[in-house]
């Protein structure tokens, strides 16, 4: 599955809960839609991206 962007609110702290949670969403959601992966091509905050991979 092609995730395009990911866009967070400004403020939101990037933290291990929130990366955690995200990708047991992302996950979960990929294997609802019958696919076994995800990529993510964007995020805003660009840092989100790293933490995601």
């Amino acid at each position: 599955m092609e995730i395009k962007k990911i866009i967070m609110e400004p403020g939101v702290e990037i933290d291990q809960h929130l990366v955690s949670a995200l990708r047991d969403m992302l996950e979960k959601f990929s294997h609802w839609h019958g696919m076994s992966s995800y990529v993510i091509n964007d995020t805003q905050p660009k840092q989100l991206l790293a933490v995601l991979k």
